[in-house]
């Protein structure tokens, strides 16, 4: 082979994996918001030095992107069935107003800020039902669709 064809499948081979790696940095790009919820949190009165009767759910917001996004509401919602959450009909659906964590949305996260809030779960029981499954999201302005965490209170201790 002469040495202007094999330059040629290296410029080929070169501008090929460029190209692979900007489609995915452009995919990979932005703000990646990460979700935790955490059932059955006691809150520690160091007053008294002993845990407060009232379970909540802690919720934890992770962004794990290069740009920053501001969290706009905290939910809950519900499906009633496998086949419903494919199709994304949601059976149960409520937004938090209060969080009661310091830090009440909406709330400006830059990249790699994290964020906490909480939830009363016996509110949540009240609405959803004890042993159930649902889901804790958070919406955000550079998504759509909220990022969420599943929560199962069926093996909650009680």
């Amino acid at each position: 082979m002469e040495a202007s064809v094999v330059a040629a499948w290296w410029g080929a081979i070169i501008a090929s994996v460029v190209l692979l790696w900007d489609i995915f940095k452009w995919f990979s790009e932005g703000a990646r918001i990460l979700v935790s919820a955490v059932p059955n949190m006691q809150m520690l009165n160091s007053l008294k030095g002993k845990l407060d009767d009232d379970k909540m759910i802690f919720v934890e917001v992770v962004n794990i992107g290069d740009l920053p996004t501001t969290i706009t509401h905290l939910t809950i919602y519900q499906y009633s069935s496998f086949w419903d959450k494919l199709r994304n009909k949601r059976s149960n659906q409520s937004v938090i107003p209060m969080q009661g964590t310091g830090s009440e949305l909406p709330y400006f996260l830059g990249p790699g800020a994290r964020w906490v809030g909480r939830i009363d779960q016996s509110d949540v029981i009240d609405k959803f039902g004890k042993g159930k499954v649902f889901y804790c999201g958070v919406y955000h302005t550079f998504s759509k669709k909220p990022v969420a965490s599943i929560v199962d209170l069926s093996k909650s201790v009680t």
